[in-house]
This record gives structure tokens, sequence and C-alpha cells, in this order.
């Protein structure tokens, strides 16, 4: 009866700090316009616009790479917050700007319910992350329903909700919001370590280890070391800009790390369980976690790493995450396996069938609903891949309810 109280008690106090937080990060999404616009500082205190993120306030309201900040608030550049430790602009109400063409511009950035957000960068920021974060939890929330002693389940839900909160924290995290940093320096380091939990959890009806546990405490360790640091970053003063470039190399290290320790252990587990019954499990969780991150950890962890700007923002990268609710939903319900030669049959079919559908509806989108006479290349390739995705993973999860 105690370990059911206490569980219970757990679980309320779960809800309410990420109800709590939902709410906080939707309020900051939708009241803080994000500005999108990185600075560098020269010489002689002058900062200058480094790099501009798509679907920010800065693109639209003519901020160009290159332009000088002049003042943040009417006050020097260099007292404002989020410059001293983020060299960004985010939270201010207004910025004067000197363009490269020596023409003054005072741009603002009105806040509120009513803000001045395009539809591009809700869909981005909102809407698609919005909706993800509620299949996560649907697929949580039914785990728990049927499954709520397995502590397979338990572990399959952290991953799904951590995987959820952490897309849907990126944009408050875009804003410098101290809240949106702390779940993506804390809690997205630790989802591919709560994957091994899980395989290991869930391998143990096989007499299976997935990794050992020392092993898995190494990496809870590293990471625990880099999120103090990366809270004593956010919440405190007591480091300079300095200290953030190595904690971001940092960051981007140890999650890159645990997902390729993931890839290791599968393809590991894969050869070694080739000519058993888990060779479909290891074939399926192999396949699925390779698409899932390899996106995010090419396109934004490696670039971070060395220095250098994302090649796509994680807003598109992250998409790719989808595949795994119907994945592992489908391996912690079901009492079989996938039969995986169909699965990838069928999964070449339906994304051959819905790339045409998808190029038609997003060439309308672009130019109909969103109204631009020459999208860029990002804006297209965002709107095509959010309904080639959603076309090709509705088709992919009614096939896995019929299997």
């Amino acid at each position: 009866m105690r370990p059911t109280l206490i569980n219970r008690i757990f679980a309320i106090l779960f809800l309410a700090v990420f109800l709590s937080s939902l709410f906080y990060l939707t309020a900051v999404i939708v009241r803080i316009p994000s500005i999108g616009a990185i600075l560098v500082k020269e010489p002689g205190e002058r900062y200058f616009v480094k790099s501009i993120e798509p679907a920010g306030q800065a693109q639209v309201k003519g901020i160009r790479v290159g332009d000088q900040i002049l003042e943040v608030n009417g006050n020097p550049v260099s007292e404002f917050e989020n410059v001293i430790k983020y060299n960004s602009i985010e939270y201010a109400d207004r910025v004067l700007i000197l363009h490269k063409d020596n023409v003054k511009q005072e741009i603002a950035f009105p806040k509120g319910w009513t803000g001045d957000h395009s539809v591009w960068e809700l869909l981005i920021q909102l809407y698609i992350p919005g909706i993800s974060l509620v299949i996560f939890c649907a697929f949580s929330g039914f785990l728990y329903v049927k499954r709520r002693n397995d502590k397979a389940a338990i572990m399959l839900i952290m991953f799904f909700i951590s995987i959820g909160i952490s897309y849907y924290s990126s944009a408050a995290s875009y804003r410098s919001d101290p809240v949106g940093n702390t779940v993506i320096y804390v809690v997205l380091p630790v989802i591919p370590l709560l994957f091994m939990s899980f395989m290991n959890s869930y391998l143990q009806r096989f007499n299976v280890l997935f990794i050992s546990k020392r092993a898995l405490g190494t990496l809870f360790g590293i990471n625990g070391a880099v999120g103090i640091v990366s809270l004593l970053y956010i919440w405190t003063d007591l480091f300079s800009i300095q200290v953030y470039n190595y904690i971001v190399i940092a960051f981007s290290s140890v999650v890159l790390l645990g997902n390729l320790v993931c890839v290791y252990k599968l393809i590991h587990k894969f050869i070694k369980h080739r000519r058993t019954k888990l060779h479909s499990l290891f074939t399926i969780t192999l396949i699925s976690h390779l698409v899932a991150f390899t996106p995010f950890a090419t396109m934004n962890l490696l670039p971070q790493i060395f220095g250098e700007r994302q090649i796509l923002p994680a807003a598109f990268t992250a998409l790719f995450l989808f595949v795994l609710p119907i994945v592992y939903f489908y391996l912690s319900t079901s009492n079989q396996l996938f039969d995986i030669d169909f699965i990838l049959t069928r999964f070449k079919y339906y994304t051959a069938l819905a790339l045409l559908p998808s190029i038609i509806v997003a060439a309308f989108v672009a130019f109909f609903i969103l109204g631009e006479n020459s999208p860029s290349w990002s804006v297209w390739f965002g709107i095509f891949f959010v309904i080639y995705i959603g076309m090709t993973l509705l088709a992919i999860r009614s096939l896995a309810w019929v299997v």
C-alpha cells in the first residue's frame, strides 16, 4: 500500500510541476516575440549582428547580418542582461540599429498576448512543438493507465515526456528564457540515458543487459556535472560569457556522446543477436534511433561543438523524433515484435506515396496561406518536411495498430 501511495504522490507532484512549467513556457512563447539575432562583440564595445534565425522578428523587421546594434531599450548595448550572458537581444523592447548603409532605425518588439507574431513563427515555435507534446503526452497517458506497474513502461513515459517538453521548451530557450534554457540544458542530455534505462528494463524479460549499470551511472554523472555548471550560469552571475561558450560545447558533446553510445550498443546487440528472436527488436530500434537523432546530431550538435552556426534550426531536425513514439509505444504495449521486413517494405511504400502530395500541399501553404512571394529555402524545407513527415507517420501509425 505504501509504495502505491508514494507512487501516486510522486505522480501528482510531477504532474503539478509539469503543468506549471508548461503554462509558463506557453506564456513566454506567446507573449515574448522571438527576435532571433545573435551578436558578436568587436573592439570598442561595438556589437554587430552575427547571425539571424529564420522566422524571428529580426528577420521580419529588416535586421540583417552585419548591422550594428547601438542601443537596447535606450541604454548602451553592453548593459543589457541577455547581451552580457548570451550575446542576444531577446526580451528587448526596442533597439536602435545602424544598418550597413549607415541608416539608423529604431525597431520595437511589442510584448503581450496579441504580440506581433508571424504565421511562420507560430507554426515552427508553438503549433508544431505543441502538437508533438500532445502526441507524446497522449502515448504516455495511455501507457500509465495500462502499465503503471511496469518499470519499462515508466521509463518509456519519462523518455516520451522528456522529448516532448524539450522540443516544446526550445522556443523559450531561443528567447534566452531561464526556464526554457534549464529544460534544454538539463533534460535534453538525459534523453539518450532514459532510452538506455528503458532498454535495460525492457530486455530483462529476455535476460539481456543493454548497458552496464556502471557505464550508465558514469554517463549520468557526466551529464549531472555539465547540468550543474549550466544551471549556475543560467541562474547566477558567477561566470563570464566566455564560460558560456565552453558550456555550449560541453552540452553538445554530452548529448552527442549519449546518442553515440546508444547507436554503438544497438549495433553491438544487433550483431550479437542477429540469429535470435531479438533480431527484429534491435533492427527496428536501431533504425528508429538513427532516423530520429542523426539529423539533430549532424546538423545541430556537431556545428556547435566546433563553434560553428547550426546548419538547420533544431525546430526542423527535431521533427524526426516523431518516429519514436510509434516504435517504442508498440514495443512496450505489445507482446509481439514488429514483423520488421513487412514494416520496412510498407515504410518505403508510404514514404514514396506521400512525396508528391506533400510537395503540392507545401507549395499551396507557402504561396496562398503564408503569402510569401518568394519563400526562402528554409521556409520551403520546413513546410514540406512537416507535411511530408505527418502524412508518412499517419500511415505508419495506422499500420502499427493493424500489425
